[in-house]
């Protein structure tokens, strides 16, 4: 994304939260250069990581992707065991949360959301080859044209 809201908001969470590269990189199992180009724009932040960070971190997924809304969730939202695994997340819980985020999104972060969609849900591609049109003439989101269609 242009404006690197999503980098600069992975930094807020990271300095507020007194984590260095390293440590943040630790806890979301991952390296702490990828965590730095994603935090200075070179790279994206995969959906795997982006569920992490709002579980381990009790990040609000809205305002990582947006800027808008708090930074954190409610208390009772954390959950119990810190540990992500974008498999072990319910279909239904994953669909409402896109449902939820596409509505106010500009073009290019709903191209975003189809990549990151493309690469985590293989089976995805197949449905939005299908549906590409409607979501494109009806304006939204993936879960809802296919529960409609």
């Amino acid at each position: 994304m242009s404006d690197n809201i999503i980098g600069n908001n992975l930094r807020k969470i990271r300095q507020d939260q007194g984590l260095t590269l390293s440590k943040l990189a630790e806890l979301l199992n991952t390296s702490h250069s990828y965590i730095s180009e994603i935090e200075n724009g070179k790279k994206s932040l995969s959906l795997n990581l982006i569920m992490s960070l709002s579980a381990k971190c009790n990040v609000n997924l809205n305002w990582l992707l947006t800027g808008e809304g708090l930074m954190y969730k409610q208390e009772k939202e954390r959950p119990s065991n810190g540990i992500v695994n974008i498999a072990d997340i319910p279909r239904e819980q994953i669909k409402q949360w896109i449902d939820d985020f596409w509505k106010d999104l500009d073009e290019e972060k709903k191209v975003w959301l189809k990549v990151e969609m493309k690469r985590q849900f293989p089976e995805f591609v197949e449905w939005l080859k299908k549906n590409e049109e409607s979501l494109s003439e009806q304006n939204t989101s993936p879960d809802t044209v296919a529960n409609t269609g």
